[in-house]
């Protein structure tokens, strides 16, 4: 068993310790210093060593702690042959690593490790900087650790920088000596990585090395990492092929579309193959109105991304369409569509012309044959066509405007929620990540709804993640308390009929009542509104609440689970009652405002008169606006304004009040 630790006496004592609890000293090897690295490596067959630990922070040559050199001498031993179980040691708290603690137990192919959390022993590590190793971060380390492919292009990216010869070689003799040396060092490691390939690295060693030979006789500069760069592709390829993973954000197919247009059959063809490998969704059009059409017929905003072909011609006369792709752009920049304007054309000068446009400074071109004639350039093009993509459909979506989702909040979260959302919406596990949120949502609502709220579990809405976006832990906690607990809320309030009240209570039974924590659940986490930000007429009947606070997914679950009505017709006759009946209030305060009561009890019941806003009535209920218009008038009655109170009722009434079932209310209290 092989153990590597740092030079400090106190770290060469811990694992000496516990080699000697491990194995007997006959089978344990213990490395604390770069010299005895290099002559492990240099001198070793690693066949017969079963186990390797060491320990993440090594610290040799004043390296920092925080750097894990361990790792990198990990993947030294890896590139020498070391083919066993590697165990990482580490005194960082397991939050350094933003990742969940199942991704540290790792592949059983071609070789595995695991991450050990040690309890923080030695002063050194009680002063750590706080650095967070990232998700990226550490599946760079899992992949050059465990893959193959990344073993051999570490080596090979070692002998490019190890040609480049010092200058105190001079001769040909010793340029020749030094390459031939460094060359096979490296072969010797890529063999190790690669044993069944022995005969064709041989050969290839053969070829590379003649070439290097007969660069060194030349004069000047010698490009020998170019040399390397020549057989690199053949190196690599006979390293076998790195597993695939599940799924990837790239293999889910866009939530929006893309809209090509050019004249040439072929290339929209080519383009729709090319659109197909890299899952974007798209439409094709051979002409300007067929695209426009496909425009203006794009109620729902599916498309997000324009690209056209500069220069379009009919191609059955030959002769140049009305619309060419500078037209067509400059139209749909006047349509109610969110877009991206991407140009394609073969025309360089005329692609710098229209850049230099100031009604065309937005467009993002690209020169056609970059594209089509090479898959670098395709998948270069697809990956920025994604990007603008998901840009224009996040902007595109709702999104609350409450202080957590634009600023961030250090105190409870890493970032702004708006940021957490993004990461949920571009997942690539959404689809399930939603109907887990609405299951959940659902069965919670059910249980409060037929008196059984004893079966939910407590909504930690005010639950901290202050880990990035990218990590799994606080994405999954921004879905569990803050968009499962919005729908909980939205549908005990907008369906059930709660008030703040007892929708706080519901979600949160345990929890002392306090002004403050209901100030915090309705206008920071989950920013109910939707009285205040109703979106225009365009945009429902284009099904496009972009003026409302509510996320998509929640209008589209509010409308399809309980058919709540977001027709604009309704809400807008909602607010118009609910304004009869304030407006109603204000004047009826302005009456009691002069009022002078002497008793405490009509004192407090002034002043809770005076402090009622109707905030509680988000959508209309008619029989609690009854109930606040009967108060209103007990109320009138009872401080002898009645009179006064029931004139202002009558010009109201003479104004037309829109709402019928209003109307009828006051009637009603006039002739009684």
């Amino acid at each position: 068993m092989l153990f590597v630790c740092s030079e400090r006496e106190s770290s060469r004592g811990f694992y000496k310790s516990l080699a000697e609890g491990l194995v007997p000293a006959s089978a344990q090897r213990l490395i604390s210093s770069h010299q005895d690295f290099h002559s492990l490596i240099h001198n070793t067959a690693f066949s017969e060593t079963s186990h390797c630990i060491i320990e993440a922070e090594l610290d040799w040559s004043g390296k920092n702690p925080g750097d894990f050199f361990g790792f990198d001498v990990a993947k030294s031993l890896r590139r020498s042959g070391l083919a066993c179980g590697i165990f990482f040691c580490t005194y960082w708290p397991e939050e350094a690593f933003s990742v969940q603690k199942a991704r540290f137990s790792l592949l059983q192919a071609p070789n595995w490790h695991q991450l050990i959390f040690l309890p923080t022993g030695l002063e050194t590590f009680r002063k750590l900087p706080e650095v967070v190793m990232t998700q990226n971060q550490w599946e760079d380390v899992v992949d050059s650790l465990t893959d193959v492919r990344s073993l051999v292009q570490e080596v090979l990216h070692d002998l490019k920088n190890g040609v480049i010869l010092p200058a105190e070689v001079i001769s040909a003799e010793d340029k020749k000596c030094s390459l031939s040396r460094i060359v096979a060092a490296k072969f010797q490691q890529l063999l190790l990585i690669l044993p069944e390939k022995e005969k064709e690295l041989e050969k290839v060693q053969a070829a590379l090395m003649s070439k290097i030979l007969a660069e060194a006789e030349t004069e000047g500069v010698a490009e020998y990492q170019e040399i390397i760069e020549q057989f690199t592709p053949e190196i690599t390829q006979l390293a076998p092929e790195p597993e695939e993973k599940e799924e990837t954000p790239l293999t889910r197919s866009t939530p929006w579309k893309v809209l090509f247009v050019d004249d040439e059959p072929q290339i929209r063809a080519v383009m729709a193959e090319g659109f197909k490998q890299y899952s974007i969704n798209y439409e094709l059009a051979g002409s300007g109105e067929q695209a426009l059409d496909m425009l203006a017929s794009d109620t729902r905003n599916t498309i997000t991304v324009l690209i056209c072909d500069i220069r379009l011609k009919d191609m059955k006369t030959g002769v140049w369409q009305k619309l060419q792709g500078y037209d067509i752009i400059d139209q749909a920049r006047h349509m109610p569509n969110y877009l991206a304007f991407t140009a394609l054309t073969s025309a360089r000068k005329r692609l710098k012309r229209l850049q230099q446009q100031q009604q065309s400074s937005s467009i993002v071109a690209f020169y056609k044959k970059d594209i089509l004639e090479s898959p670098v350039g395709m998948g270069v093009f697809s990956q920025k066509i994604r990007e603008l993509g998901n840009m224009v459909f996040f902007k595109s979506r709702n999104k609350p405007v409450s202080t957590s989702w634009r600023i961030g909040n250090r105190q409870r979260y890493g970032e702004r929620l708006g940021l957490y959302y993004k990461a949920h919406l571009f997942s690539s596990d959404y689809d399930e990540a939603e109907q887990e949120i609405n299951l959940s949502a659902e069965r919670f609502v059910a249980n409060i709804l037929e008196g059984t709220s004893k079966l939910n579990p407590e909504i930690s809405f005010t639950g901290t993640f202050k880990k990035p976006p990218a990590d799994p832990e606080a994405l999954d906690k921004f879905r569990q308390y803050i968009l499962t607990g919005r729908r909980i809320a939205l549908a005990l309030y907008l369906v059930g009929g709660y008030s703040k009240e007892e929708v706080f209570k519901s979600m949160l039974p345990k929890t002392e009542f306090t002004g403050q924590m209901l100030k915090l659940l309705f206008n920071t986490t989950f920013c109910l509104s939707f009285q205040k930000d109703l979106p225009d007429k365009r945009d429902i009947d284009r099904g496009y609440y972009l003026g409302a606070r509510l996320l998509q997914e929640e209008i589209q679950w509010l409308v399809e689970r309980y058919r709540v009505n977001l027709e604009l017709s309704t809400l807008q006759q909602n607010r118009e009652a609910i304004e009869s009946v304030a407006y109603l209030l204000d004047d009826l305060r302005d009456l009691l405002s002069e009022k002078q009561p002497k008793s405490a009890e009509d004192r407090k019941k002034l002043n809770a008169f005076l402090n009622d806003d109707l905030r509680d009535l988000t959508i209309v209920n008619y029989s609690k606006l009854e109930e606040k218009i009967k108060e209103a008038d007990k109320l009138a009655i009872h401080f002898d304004v009645q009179k006064k109170f029931h004139e202002y009722i009558k010009l109201d009434l003479e104004d037309e009040i829109p709402d019928p079932r209003i109307k009828n209310m006051l009637l009603g209290l006039l002739k009684n």
